[in-house]
């Protein structure tokens, strides 16, 4: 063979791999980017685009023309199911925009870009005290430079509200690397071998995820583990913020504005979390801090509820039978209401959306406003003092995972 014939040979072979990859790519679409036909068995679950939520749930808004937008972190994405029975009639379609890590300055680029391509009539925005927090920590440049590449980019619009310079580049990007590179290969393979999967975790065309992967955890590792991971997790986060506890609230100001000066209402829902997370608080001694987080939330609500604005305030926090009970033991049962400290189930979730519609039980939750928030205190004060008599056990269990001081006791 001439060089000449081994280079044409080479060229066409590598010319026909390429191609096959973004075949396999293309066909699968294991992040949800080229709307491909979703096959059972094949390609219809979608357990890889967990892992980019950010880069997926871009595009699938697009597809969609959603009248309810939810709105969060992580609590929010594995919380509310678009498609769960609470939902009413009139406020369907709902598209599940809720980005793990997710901090409000995310959230609100996400709003921005999500108004700029569908125009839903209420947005519901989850949010708890941890999503609020200013922690001390150094900048670092290039985790900057990744970070606008991982989301700005391929957002419609810039921060500035004018048209987004990056987004055509960050596309073309998205497309390169989700077509030709062995990763997403790698990602379809895996999709086609997960589906059928009862234990595996998939992301919906409406963005829920579906957090099926807690189902295994909890039969491999047991809920008691899961709550102690997750609470150590937040003890210490939450001891490293009480050196020195500042929250701040203005980029939820500013989603506020931007959607209501568009006519969109809003719902401020402070998400339920276990009964830990209260626990965790009171002992890191930044409970008054909590407090006052929820007081400048019900103000900030004040500012624009009016003059054609429609903005209120839940609190799904407090203590009730929903959020407090037994850690089960045995490995493989389930809590009822959460899968960890910080998850809620989906059934959680349809009665936090049966609330904010009307309906649900009474004693969960509640609309929040500076008038109602000294009776809210007054009453979660009188839970408070009787979850310390009937529940020593877990305050204990709590309390001996926070880290020791040199006196021996555990840091308050």
């Amino acid at each position: 063979m001439t060089p000449r014939n081994f280079f044409t040979a080479w060229l066409l072979g590598t010319c026909l791999l390429v191609g096959l990859v973004a075949a396999v790519n293309l066909a699968i679409d294991p992040y949800f980017i080229f709307d491909s036909p979703r096959i059972a068995g094949l390609n219809r679950d979608k357990p890889q685009a967990i892992l980019l939520p950010r880069l997926a749930k871009t595009y699938l808004l697009e597809r969609q023309h959603p009248k309810t937008l939810l709105l969060g972190s992580s609590r929010v994405d594995v919380g509310f199911d678009p498609e769960g029975n609470a939902w009413p009639e009139d406020r369907k379609p709902v598209f599940n925009l809720g980005i793990p890590g997710a901090d409000f300055k995310l959230m609100y680029r996400f709003l921005q870009d999500a108004l700029s391509v569908s125009q839903p009539d209420l947005v519901i925005i989850g949010l708890g005290l941890e999503e609020c927090l200013v922690m001390q920590r150094p900048r670092v440049a290039s985790a900057d430079r990744h970070a606008y590449f991982e989301y700005e980019g391929r957002l419609r619009i810039a921060e500035d509200g004018g048209p987004n310079p990056g987004m055509l580049q960050a596309r073309l990007e998205d497309i390169g690397s989700t077509l030709f590179s062995l990763k997403a290969l790698g990602d379809s393979i895996h999709t086609i071998a997960a589906q059928g999967d009862t234990e595996r975790a998939t992301l919906s065309p409406l963005g829920y995820n579906s957090a099926r992967d807690f189902i295994g955890l909890t039969r491999s590792d047991g809920a008691a583990w899961l709550v102690e991971a997750k609470d150590r997790e937040k003890i210490g986060k939450i001891v490293q913020w009480a050196k020195s506890p500042k929250y701040d609230l203005e980029w939820i100001r500013k989603a506020v504005k931007y959607a209501t000066d568009r006519h969109v209402r809003v719902i401020l829902s402070i998400s339920p979390g276990y009964e830990d997370e209260p626990l965790i608080y009171r002992e890191a001694s930044v409970w008054a801090e909590y407090t006052q987080w929820k007081r400048d939330l019900a103000a900030l609500v004040r500012e624009f509820d009016g003059e054609g604005r429609s903005v209120t305030l839940w609190d799904f926090s407090g203590l009730s039978p929903y959020v407090t009970g037994r850690v089960p033991a045995v490995h493989g049962e389930q809590m009822t209401w959460f899968w960890e400290t910080d998850h809620f189930k989906p059934s959680l979730g349809d009665m936090v959306v049966a609330r904010l519609f009307g309906g649900g039980p009474a004693d969960f939750g509640q609309q929040l406003t500076p008038d109602t928030l000294p009776a809210r205190e007054a009453a979660e004060a009188d839970l408070w003092n009787q979850f310390q008599q009937d529940r020593a056990e877990d305050i204990a269990r709590v309390r001996n995972l926070f880290p020791r001081t040199d006196s021996g006791d555990t840091a308050r």
